[in-house]
């Protein structure tokens, strides 16, 4: 978890017809009530949804009012300041606070003492409101903790590895009205009894799948080489996809100062004797190609890729390519226990190894594709 509050300042302005994502989408929620009622005077609907996959119903003639508070919330400034006074985060245990006052920016005293030890919270929100705007600042419940040592909550607190396990799903209230996860609670308020599955990575996972593809424990499996365009010769060179320095995923990569600290498009780097034998040199343009597609960039010959590999940086844009794109060259090739359903008992607990989007899916290949590499 990452302790600080950032506010997302605008730069500019929004121009023209363009608005900002709370106002669509409380302007969306107003519309979609106001016809919804229509709907429900002239019988021609209910005006509720029944979400089956969530089991809950959803009354689409209160979805304005839920959504702005009973029309409370306006702005996204009040929609801050309404998420931040439910928060415990913003709430710094006054005992806590007393012996570690000096953990705390003077700006931060001067609130905590003057607004909030007196009752004034929204006075309080305020504050904290204005100084995000010129810097993030840590959690005020979690300020005096600091520094945070990775792991240190896991060893001293017997805290679940990675994710809290059953902590994470089960809520505590930590103040009237207002609850937050068992994990949150006990890692940064201290409120709760220590609690563990095993508290430690788990390797052996016994699962009828992993076992039966002999899984159950990490190992080494000889990697599938895809084909050439004739569709029976292995493609020789592995192809692999970093993070690179230029950027977070696609975010940033066509910022002209980051794109002047490197060659200013994507390239492909491989080694010295891979390129050697194929009469490449540094900067040549090349086709990057397999039974999928192709991609045509700038190569980068460097010593420290190893021969039977070449490596793109993910995140480039297709406009960033000169031709092609690599995710052209880049097929889907998930693991038999990637696309199963779990958990396979009936009732297993919510800490249970389970599918999660973005967390436990189908992913990606990060060297399961083979390409060949041809200067132009």
């Amino acid at each position: 978890m990452h302790p600080y509050l950032q506010a997302q300042s605008a730069c500019i302005q929004p121009l023209y017809e363009s608005r900002t994502d709370f106002d669509i989408f409380k302007d969306l929620t107003r519309r979609l009530q106001d016809e919804s009622k229509k709907l429900v005077a002239s019988g021609e609907w209910n005006g509720k949804w029944n979400d089956t996959e969530k089991k809950q119903v959803i009354d689409f003639t209160t979805l304005y009012d839920k959504f702005s508070a009973g029309g409370k919330l306006e702005t996204d400034v009040q929609a801050a300041k309404f998420i931040l006074e439910k928060s415990p985060m913003m709430y710094p245990n006054p005992d806590e606070y007393r012996q570690n006052k000096k953990a705390f920016a003077p700006e931060m005293q001067k609130l905590i003492e003057g607004k909030l030890f007196t009752g004034d919270v929204s006075g309080y929100m305020d504050g904290l409101i204005e100084l995000i705007k010129e810097a993030p600042i840590p959690f005020p419940a979690a300020q005096y903790k600091r520094p945070l040592v990775p792991f240190a909550e896991n060893v001293e607190q017997k805290l679940p590895w990675p994710g809290g396990g059953k902590l994470a799903s089960e809520k505590v209230e930590v103040a009237p009205g207002v609850k937050m996860p068992k994990l949150y609670a006990k890692k940064f308020l201290g409120m709760i009894a220590p609690k563990t599955l095993t508290g430690r990575q788990q390797f052996y996972i016994d699962h009828s799948y992993f076992l039966a593809s002999h899984n159950e424990l990490p190992i080494y499996q000889e990697p599938e080489y895809d084909l050439l365009p004739d569709g029976k010769t292995p493609a020789p060179l592995k192809f692999n996809s970093p993070h690179g320095r230029w950027g977070t995923h696609s975010t940033f990569r066509d910022v002209d100062v980051l794109l002047r600290l490197q060659r200013g498009e994507v390239i492909i780097m491989m080694g010295t004797e891979d390129a050697g034998t194929r009469g490449i040199v540094d900067g040549d343009v090349v086709s990057v190609f397999n039974q999928y597609g192709r991609m045509v960039c700038k190569v980068k010959v460097s010593p420290g890729i190893r021969d039977g590999e070449v490596r793109v940086e993910n995140g480039g844009e297709m406009f960033n390519c000169r031709e092609g794109w690599f995710n052209l060259i880049t097929p889907i090739r998930p693991k038999p226990t990637q696309s199963v359903k779990y958990p396979e008992e009936a009732g297993a607990p919510y800490h249970h190894l389970r599918y999660g989007w973005n967390l436990w899916g189908v992913t990606g290949s990060e060297c399961d594709t083979s390409v060949e590499v041809k200067k132009l």
